[in-house]
């Protein structure tokens, strides 16, 4: 990396502005080329290497943003905790021809605290809105507290447009600062927010094209439907949770495409929002199937005498069984001549079933007085058919 700040001077100072982004490593760390350098000539060059100090040049990192004054901590393993390295500054650098970018935490020139290569899948946390952490590829922790909350949202802000520009139109990339809580949206879900859209510049946060803080009316849309926002804003949402902040950088394809807006979007045009998502409404659940009503009981024929009748003999059935198969009072037994109900009224004995008499009960039976013969008692009247159905109920 020696020639990649072949540009910086030996005299340094955390003098130069809080925020600041554009221009070369020079610029950055605000000194002078070298007396020697201003003094030596250049060297003739060759017809065919007039390319050269123009292709030098363009390969030269430039600074996409600078913030001095972040209290910078590295992780200590053996004491499983953070030893504090004190105030520094923190820059996003790259050169966007060669697709190539880092943060830079440094002292001065000559005093590089850590340079970490980014790639298209580095992850940095936010925590507490102040506080950004992160790993280099020696697996070294770094976390870094940032001196106000616009300060870190720039700082993410340049760091996902880099992020974005090693990947390429291959889709958006996003960085949460504020996590929000409870159920991510999803596709069908109802959204609020409040957002603010640039345009990027050469790798850079650029003009604010659009936006609905200075508004009370927030930008209300279904994730997925057609029409209202930008097709990488739809997808740039997902899984945000209520009162979350998220940066969301969206290549031309899923944006205004090749036509943009007029005085406001030109053609082509990468853009990168930060959003804040006020409300959701999650789409509802699909609602149960209707239960298909049972078809309604057939009516009876039965006229309602009949029916009377039958409601009788099933009185009576069951009344015999809880009696053991005695007859109930107020009928004679079934072989009475005089009885008026019919056959088809009285109860059915239930069949006795025969049951293993023992070798004592056999003794006692055959010991056993011959069985009395029961008087005969006046005959009655048989009852009617209206006292047995009361004499039963």
């Amino acid at each position: 990396m020696s020639d990649l700040f072949s540009d910086l001077d030996d005299e340094f100072s955390l003098s130069m502005k809080p925020n600041k982004s554009g221009g070369n490593l020079s610029n950055l760390f605000g000194g002078s080329p070298k007396p020697e350098a201003r003094k030596q000539p250049a060297p003739a060059q060759q017809p065919e290497q007039k390319e050269a100090p123009k292709q030098e040049a363009q390969n030269r990192p430039s600074v996409l943003y600078a913030i001095a004054g972040v209290i910078c901590h590295k992780y200590n393993p053996s004491k499983n905790g953070y030893d504090l390295i004190g105030k520094i500054g923190a820059a996003v650098l790259g050169v966007a021809q060669l697709k190539t970018f880092q943060i830079l935490l440094y002292r001065s020139n000559d005093d590089h605290v850590a340079q970490i290569p980014l790639s298209s899948d580095f992850q940095l946390s936010v925590q507490n809105e102040l506080f950004a952490s992160f790993a280099d590829t020696r697996r070294q922790n770094w976390s870094i507290k940032f001196p106000s909350v616009e300060s870190i949202s720039l700082f993410c802000m340049h760091l996902t447009i880099a992020k974005s520009a090693i990947a390429g139109d291959q889709g958006i990339v996003t960085q949460d600062i504020l996590p929000g809580s409870g159920t991510p949206i999803g596709e069908g879900d109802q959204v609020k927010l409040t957002y603010s859209g640039y345009l990027v510049q050469e790798n850079k946060v650029g003009k604010m094209f659009d936006s609905n803080l200075a508004s009370e009316k927030q930008l209300r849309f279904a994730v997925g439907s057609e029409g209202k926002v930008v097709r990488g804003l739809h997808e740039g949402v997902k899984g945000m949770m209520k009162r979350g902040r998220r940066i969301i950088v969206v290549p031309s394809l899923l944006a205004y495409g090749d036509t943009g807006i007029k005085d406001r979007v030109p053609p082509n045009s990468t853009l990168v929002y930060q959003v804040d998502l006020a409300a959701v409404k999650l789409k509802s659940a699909p609602e149960p199937e209707p239960a298909k009503e049972e078809s309604s009981a057939v009516i009876s024929d039965v006229d309602e005498e009949e029916s009377k009748k039958q409601e009788v003999i099933n009185r009576v059935k069951k009344f015999g069984v809880s009696m053991g198969g005695a007859v109930p009072v107020g009928l004679k037994p079934k072989d009475s001549s005089e009885s008026s109900v019919s056959v088809e009224e009285q109860p059915k004995e239930p069949e006795a079933q025969a049951q293993p008499a023992s070798s004592t009960e056999s003794v006692a039976q055959s010991q056993a007085a011959p069985a009395a013969q029961p008087s005969i008692a006046p005959q009655q009247a048989a009852p009617s058919s209206t006292d047995q159905q009361l004499a039963l109920l």
